[in-house]
């Protein structure tokens, strides 16, 4: 993305000369250095389809999310990988390119979450959709099995990452990428990275549970109103049984009949 020019052209944003290192944006306008890094954009982000009003609203969203951080007090944490605040429905990742951004989503941001090993989906939950690939919820957290299982035949991983894909058009995927190289299946940081899926998994599967619409209570059916001929009948079946007597039941036909 960045391009060395000697020209002092400048920026579509803040207007300063962009310097040697800047950015082509849509249209062939020109970003600086400086600009790009207040927008942190998600990682793969097509430049060429932004204008200099994208970008902008960009910084300032960047800027709104480091005033929200401050104030962000994690409930519950993975590690130094997932961050959550259960009172405020929010969390966010700190792992791989999100470690630079931290950007803060909402539990019902979340619309599905994968576990990907060497490029296939093992693991797959989300809003309207029951965990799949024989992953389990308790007390002692995921455990993760079904085609998993298959996969720790491979004596090595290459990767292994947790997809999240969010109902946010500026941000439609996070990525928590666990393993980007080489590691052994059989070695004690695959043990623990593992666990630490495990969790992610879990909590993910919570989040989605928290951020589920409740569903509202049938409405009560007002009871329908009896008539004096149903009464009538119902006592006359008890007249019938010998449970009262023809004078009890002439009585309590009077007085249904209003005479």
């Amino acid at each position: 993305m960045g391009l060395f020019s000697k020209d002092e052209k400048k920026c579509c944003v803040c207007g300063k000369k962009v310097g040697m290192m800047h950015y082509k944006i849509k249209d062939k306008q020109l970003l600086c250095n400086d600009c790009f890094k207040a927008a942190k954009f998600p990682e793969l982000t097509s430049l060429a389809s932004l204008d200099s009003v994208d970008v902008v609203k960009q910084i300032r969203r960047m800027e709104e999310n480091e005033k929200a951080l401050k104030s962000f007090t994690p409930t519950k944490q993975v590690g130094t990988i997932l961050y959550i605040n259960e009172k405020d429905h929010t969390w966010y990742v700190n792992i791989g390119p999100e470690k630079k951004r931290n950007v803060i989503h909402k539990f019902e941001d979340i619309v599905n979450y994968e576990l990907i090993e060497d490029g296939e989906t093992t693991v797959s939950g989300g809003l309207g959709a029951a965990a799949a690939g024989g992953i389990l919820f308790g007390v002692a957290g995921a455990v993760i099995g079904g085609t998993t299982a298959k996969k720790r035949q491979k004596p090595v991983c290459t990767e292994f990452k947790i997809k999240i894909t969010l109902n946010d058009i500026n941000e439609p995927v996070v990525y928590i990428p666990l393993v980007t190289g080489e590691i052994k299946r059989d070695g004690t940081i695959f043990k623990m990275l593992m666990n630490n899926a495990q969790e992610c998994l879990s909590l993910l599967e919570i989040m989605c549970n928290i951020a589920k619409p409740q569903e509202s209570a049938a409405p009560v059916q007002p009871a329908q109103p009896v008539s004096a001929a149903d009464e009538i009948m119902k006592f006359k079946g008890l007249l019938d049984a010998g449970v009262i007597t023809q004078e009890e039941f002439d009585a309590k036909k009077k007085q249904l009949l209003g005479l």
